[in-house]
């Protein structure tokens, strides 16, 4: 889950931040930078005054830093039930944002009542934390790896 605090390090919201870093949650906080208190470790900082509106719009426009996954992350994310097995997605193509970023175009089951009509653009972060298995046609393995398999 993902979560936005204005503000974040203060008597109370500094509680909330270490509730939800504790929780596992994806924690980010708004924030003048201004605090003598600091951010927790683990908060991604948006630095920015909420009532200056045409700032905040322009941290925002631009695609933001993605994490680099690594196993213990995923599994986090499975152990507190942030990643479940329930859900199928098609992997169908590839699109690039405008820095040149890869996004895999996935089909999704929820139905076509979306900007992009059905098509959602997964990051290879998101990919790397959120995939469980991947099933592909025999036809689409490299001749090497389906040797060793023994798939003809």
């Amino acid at each position: 889950m993902k979560v936005l605090f204005i503000g974040g390090t203060g008597v109370i919201s500094s509680s909330c931040s270490q509730l939800c870093l504790k929780k596992g949650y994806d924690l980010f906080l708004l924030n003048r930078g201004k605090s003598i208190r600091t951010a927790p470790e683990g908060a991604k900082i948006i630095s920015g005054d909420i009532n200056d509106v045409e700032a905040i719009k322009k941290l925002i426009e631009k695609p933001c830093q993605e994490l680099a996954i690594t196993q213990e992350m995923r599994q986090v994310g499975y152990d507190n039930y942030q990643t479940t097995d329930d859900h199928g997605m098609l992997i169908y193509g590839m699109a690039k944002d405008q820095t040149g970023k890869k996004f895999y175009m996935v089909k999704n089951s929820w139905g076509t009542d979306n900007k992009f009509k059905g098509t959602w653009y997964a990051s290879e972060a998101f990919v790397a934390y959120k995939t469980m298995n991947i099933i592909v046609h025999k036809d689409a393995l490299p001749k090497a790896i389906a040797k060793k398999l023994g798939i003809k």
